[in-house]
């Protein structure tokens, strides 16, 4: 059995061109002729679906329909909505367990599906994100302490100012 748009061989019972995604009619196609001029074969013919054009609905008609996917991918986008959103919080120390979150769900995701794409881009985001967090963390931390120290000294000396001040 092939397909009447692609002439691709279709799986046994498809409901969709595993090829160009064409919703496959009730009944099967006949095969493709060999090649060599097209002779009329003897027995019934099965019927081939008479496509409409010119109508914008026969048109959307015509439009590929992708085969369903059974949910395969959504482990992999949750993946990378956390990833991006580790990123993006990747200062506050939510960011880095978003991160590891993001990057178990991509390994999960890359085992459960052929399609790897979106798994491997969260991954690869929410590991950039954690190196990034881990090497900028350190310095901002060490920024607000010298930032502490130096409103205190400034605190401090200007208190000492004021009673200075009021013995005069």
């Amino acid at each position: 059995m092939q397909c009447g748009n692609c002439r691709e061989p279709l799986e046994q019972g498809a409901a969709f061109c595993g090829n160009c995604g064409v919703k496959i009619a009730g009944q099967p196609t006949a095969p493709a002729p060999e090649a060599g001029p097209e002779v009329a074969q003897a027995g019934p013919q099965t019927p081939q679906p008479v496509q409409e054009t010119g109508s914008p609905v026969a048109a959307q008609a015509q439009m590929p329909t992708p085969p369903v996917t059974e949910g395969k991918n959504v482990l992999a986008i949750v993946a990378l909505v956390v990833a991006i959103l580790g990123f993006m919080t990747g200062l506050i120390l939510i960011g880095l367990l978003l991160d590891v979150v993001a990057i178990v769900l991509g390994l999960f995701a890359v085992r459960k599906t052929h399609k790897q794409g979106l798994a491997i881009a969260a991954m690869v985001i929410a590991a950039v994100g954690l190196v990034l967090t881990l090497t900028l963390l350190p310095r901002l931390v060490k920024n607000v302490e010298e930032f502490q120290k130096t409103a205190e000294s400034r605190a401090t000396s200007s208190q000492i100012q004021d009673v200075a001040g009021q013995q005069q």
